[in-house]
């Protein structure tokens, strides 16, 4: 490389960084406007109603926001293949694949365009109740916080089912994975696979492109929730360019500095109606008791 185009290359890669910073500083002012509107109205409004309303008026703003200011590294259109009885239903839970640390983002955004995010629900790890400003909003906004102590869990989660299920309509959106699939989650995925004798169809189980999928939350939601809900929305999310691993491959640095992140998103929404009781148990069987898929 040469010298000419070694400069060009770094000034280049500033100039992006700065416009980033740029970018953060206006979400992170406009996050802390949101944030301190949520302080007060908890501090000072007392009717449930109202509370609610400026609630969800700035969960919409707070997504927007976020929307607006990652446009530029994902421009690309997103693709959504479902059924519209997926439409039709007030109370889900909604599972996805985990392919990075930002997929939630495009989650979010889907669920918004489906007319879902008004009443989305998000089971999350403990850490990310923590973060500065965003942390606090994402409290506001009822979403439930896990550690990964199975015993601590189970009343968080029965807490949590037991609100939504006061609720006219909700979407409880998880990811069974727990984690985003990468060089590191990937093989232990595959070591648990073989360990446990995981198989389909009377074969070894070793999914390429997702990970075993945790199972203690869904036994804990079986028993809480499968009475109340109208079915479950098994998102499939796949990025193109495919690569193994996205999330090692669109880093931050990358998607920032170098505008790599110009993905195309596919979403595939299939609904398992709860009607169809037989179909649910064996749905949630299959989460249960990983030794067997069906």
């Amino acid at each position: 490389m040469s010298n000419t185009n070694l400069l060009s290359r770094i000034l280049r890669n500033i100039k992006n960084g700065l416009f980033f910073i740029f970018v953060m500083l206006f979400y992170f002012k406009s996050i802390l406007f949101i944030v301190t509107t949520l302080f007060l109205c908890d501090l000072f409004i007392w009717n449930k109603r109202i509370k609610n309303f400026i609630v969800q008026f700035n969960e919409r703003a707070w997504l927007h926001l976020t929307m607006a200011a990652l446009y530029i590294y994902f421009p690309n259109p997103i693709f959504i293949n479902y059924d519209p009885k997926v439409l039709d239903k007030m109370k889900n839970i909604v599972i996805s694949n985990h392919v990075s640390e930002y997929d939630w983002v495009l989650i979010l955004t889907l669920l918004y365009h489906l007319n879902r995010y008004d009443d989305v629900c998000i089971i999350l790890k403990q850490s990310l109740r923590n973060v500065p400003l965003i942390g606090y909003g994402m409290k506001c906004f009822g979403f439930i916080f896990l550690n990964r102590k199975l015993s601590e869990d189970k009343i968080i989660l029965n807490q949590g089912v037991s609100r939504l299920i006061d609720q006219k309509k909700y979407n409880l959106l998880l990811f069974p994975e727990g984690t985003y699939i990468d060089s590191t989650s990937y093989p232990k995925s595959c070591e648990f696979a073989i360990k446990n004798e995981i198989k389909a169809n009377g074969k070894r189980f070793l999914p390429k492109n997702v990970l075993i999928p945790r199972t203690s939350g869904f036994n804990i939601l079986k028993e809480k929730i499968i009475d109340d809900i109208d079915g479950i929305i098994d998102i499939t999310m796949v990025m193109t360019p495919l690569v193994h691993f996205p999330q090692e491959e669109y880093t931050y640095a990358d998607t920032i500095l170098k505008f790599k992140g110009r993905i195309i998103v596919v979403f595939t929404l299939i609904l398992f109606l709860i009607k169809k009781k037989l179909m649910i148990q064996i749905f949630f069987l299959t989460l249960s008791k990983p030794k067997t898929i069906y």
